[in-house]
Formats: C-alpha cells, sequence, structure tokens
C-alpha cells in the first residue's frame, strides 16, 4: 500500500467509523477555545458576529460560528449534557454520503486514484438526508432599514452598506450580480469612489456578494472613510443610492459584460497556482454548487452569457427598503444608556450593573445616533458599542444629499468602449 493510500484509507475511516474518543474531543475544546481568544480582537470577525447576532434568528447564519470553552463544554455540563454524546448526535444528524463531497489530487494515475477512492468511500454510510437549503430571509422586515454603530479595536472609520440579495449559484453562467459590483466597485472618472474621494471623503471602495448559506444571499458595499468622510457619512450614501438610480434607468449594457468577460477569461486563464490542499478545498466546495461537472474550474470564475432579463432581477434588490447601514468608528462618545445584545464571541462589561428587560438584552456601553431628520428614535437594540436605529417609512429622505453636494456622477463609460 502506498503512502497517499494509506492516507486516503485513514481519511476515509474518519466517516465511515468515526471514534470520537472522549480525550480527544476535550482537546480539541481547548483548540476551538484558543482560536476564538485569539480572533476577539479582530475587527473583521466581531463586525461579522455582530451582523450575524442581529439577524433572523431562524437562519442558520445567525449562530455563533466558532464557539468556546463556556459553550462547549461549562454549559452542556453544568445542563448534565454529554460533549461526546452531542458530538456523535451531530455526526448522524448531518453526515451523509449523499450530502458529502470528495477531491483527490495526486501523482498516480487517474484511474488508480478512482479505484482507491471507490473501494475506500463506498462505506460512508447514506442517510438519506436531503439537501440543506434555507428559503427564508436573513434580515426580517422589522430587522431591515436600520443603521449600526460600532466601536473597533484597532480599525479606523468605515461604512457598509448591506442589501439583503438572493443564492445566486444557479445563474452561474451568466453571474448577474457581477454586473452592479462591477460597476458599482469601479475607480475611475465618473464612479462613485471618484467623486467621494475627490471631496475628501473616502480612500477606498469595495463591492461584492456573497452566500452566507444555501438559499439566501448579501450584496455588500464597503467604504474606508476618512475623518472628513465619516462626518459626512449620510451624503456617501445618498450618493450611493443617486448611482445605483442611474444604474437602473438604464438597460443592462451588453458591452460591460463583454468587458467583464475578458477580464475573467484572463485572469482565469493566468490564475496563480495554488497549494494541493487549498486546491481540493476549493473543488470539494465548489462541487457541492449546481455547477456543470466539466466547469468545475472555471465556473466560479468566468462567465460565459450576456443575460439581460437576470441582471434586472439583480438590481431590484438594491432598494432603499432593502438595506442595513453599518458604521465602525472609535470617534463616537459612549453612555450607559440603551439595551445591548450580548453573544457567546464578546464579553459584557459591567454586569453588575446591567438591568435585564428580557432573556437576551442586557445595558452596556453603546452610542446612539440619529438617522436623518426624524426625532422619534423608536426601538434600538444594541450591540456592546453599537446601536441600531429604524429609518423612516420614506427611507430615501434620511440619505438625500443636500443640494450644495456637487454631484456630478454618470454610468461608467456609459458611451465609450475602451479600458
Amino acid at each position: 500500500m502506498s503512502k497517499f493510500q494509506g492516507a486516503l484509507d485513514r481519511f476515509g475511516r474518519f466517516f465511515i467509523e468515526p471514534l470520537f474518543p472522549n480525550e480527544v474531543v476535550s482537546r480539541e475544546v481547548s483548540a476551538i477555545d484558543s482560536e476564538c481568544k485569539k480572533n476577539l480582537q479582530d475587527d473583521n470577525r466581531r463586525l461579522h458576529q455582530v451582523q450575524k447576532e442581529l439577524a433572523n434568528a431562524s437562519q442558520p447564519y445567525s449562530r455563533f460560528s466558532v464557539g468556546k470553552r463556556k459553550t462547549l463544554h461549562d454549559s452542556p455540563t453544568a445542563r448534565g449534557l454529554s460533549l461526546r454524546d452531542m458530538v456523535v448526535d451531530f455526526f448522524t444528524d448531518h453526515y451523509s454520503a449523499n450530502r458529502m463531497k470528495l477531491a483527490v489530487l495526486g501523482q498516480d494515475p487517474l484511474d488508480t486514484l478512482q479505484r482507491w477512492v471507490e473501494k475506500i468511500f463506498s462505506k460512508v454510510p447514506t442517510r438519506g438526508l436531503s439537501q440543506n437549503w434555507w428559503d427564508m430571509p436573513l434580515y426580517t422586515e422589522d430587522q431591515l432599514l436600520r443603521q449600526t454603530f460600532i466601536k473597533p479595536v484597532l480599525g479606523g472609520p468605515s461604512l457598509e452598506l448591506q442589501f439583503m440579495y438572493r443564492d445566486e449559484a444557479r445563474f452561474h453562467e451568466s453571474h448577474p450580480s457581477w454586473y452592479l459590483t462591477f460597476l458599482l466597485g469601479h475607480k475611475g472618472p465618473g464612479s462613485i469612489f471618484a467623486l467621494v474621494r475627490s471631496n475628501g471623503w473616502a480612500d477606498d471602495l469595495q463591492a461584492g456578494n456573497y452566500t452566507p448559506c444555501w438559499g439566501s444571499g448579501l450584496s455588500t458595499i464597503d467604504v474606508e472613510l476618512t475623518k472628513n468622510g465619516l462626518v459626512h457619512y449620510r451624503d456617501i450614501v445618498g450618493i450611493i443610492f443617486r448611482y445605483i438610480a442611474i444604474v437602473r434607468e438604464q438597460p443592462p449594457q451588453k458591452w460591460v459584460v463583454d468587458e467583464m468577460m475578458h477580464i475573467c477569461q484572463t485572469a482565469f486563464r493566468f490564475e496563480q497556482k495554488c497549494s494541493p490542499s487549498s486546491t481540493v478545498s476549493f473543488l470539494a466546495g465548489i462541487m457541492q454548487q449546481p455547477y456543470s461537472r466539466t466547469m468545475l474550474l472555471s465556473g466560479p470564475c468566468v462567465i460565459r452569457k450576456f443575460d439581460p432579463d437576470l441582471i434586472r432581477e439583480s438590481m431590484s434588490y438594491l432598494r432603499p427598503d432593502n438595506f442595513r447601514l453599518t458604521i465602525l468608528s472609535s470617534e463616537y462618545k459612549i453612555d450607559l444608556i440603551a439595551m445591548a445584545h450580548c453573544h457567546p464571541c464578546l464579553e459584557v462589561s459591567n454586569p453588575a450593573s446591567a438591568h435585564m428587560s428580557s432573556s437576551r438584552f442586557i445595558l452596556a456601553q453603546t452610542v446612539l445616533e440619529k438617522l436623518g431628520t426624524r426625532s422619534d428614535i423608536g426601538h434600538a437594540w444594541m450591540e456592546r458599542n453599537l446601536l441600531m436605529i429604524p429609518c423612516t417609512n420614506t427611507c430615501l429622505m434620511p440619505f438625500e444629499t443636500p443640494a450644495t453636494t456637487n454631484i456630478s456622477l454618470k454610468l461608467y463609460k456609459l458611451n465609450m468602449r475602451c479600458l
């Protein structure tokens, strides 16, 4: 037996007859706890966890995605539960051959690799589990139209617009969302970034889409603000919505997609090689998506056709009644005046002085900021150093750019065809 064949056999045994010995489970809890502590001061992870905690509780996206000793060991033990039994139950409930994909990379002939895989992995039990799919919104109607203020550990001021979107895996031939991110994230003349940078409000702007879990998606616009940009964040949001309106007024432009096709094909052709472990990890994940088996490498990277109808549908998600606004800044003064939501990742300061209004909310340090000119702030749900406030029903009004602001937006290269 070759070394690689032996490694495949040992790997396959993890899913055929796992042991889950108590000492290994306990050791893994310690490793997870160390990783959680290491990331407590990471601004990106803190922001992501805050957004998850404030999402639809019915969505798996809202769950704590790491864990620590308190949640994985101390709390279950106090309730008389066995962690090993819980791990075994989770394995039985979620691991099934019909849900799993395998990618193998080796120097042996393909026929030999296939023979090894079939011999070893055909023994993985099939429990007939259905494919996971969560056809429910990431945010409820009450959770949209909110702005969140977060005090970062190290990061500078930034702004993020987050639109509730769809799962686009089935549209992989046209990737319609890329049309929007290509235009919104452009940095040439006539773009959002060109205008806000000329005003001294931003140092960078990025736009993108991702799928938190199967069945749903998010479209985001991130702006790295200057100190002056933080003061004018409402103006920046107004500019973004005006640009979106300009894009939506125009029919989808085929020449834009043609340029994107050329860029994607060039990037794919000259893509830098990854490590073997990264390659098989990427392919196993892609195989879970509805790509043609002959397009697993290029499918996530290349646009193959122009579909104006799907592009128009994707535009319909970038509406002023379908977004959330997040501001990261350490410039705000903090007052102990509002309710904060406590999640397992961030510890609560001053718990002794906290007044419990429900089983999920406590008082903590937060920052209040009114959205627009509306005087009644309404009910606000807080995270530590964080606040969300409902917008008015006519949610374009709070973001309207003052008439004195010089607006010079145009659709990127609408009448040009050269890079």
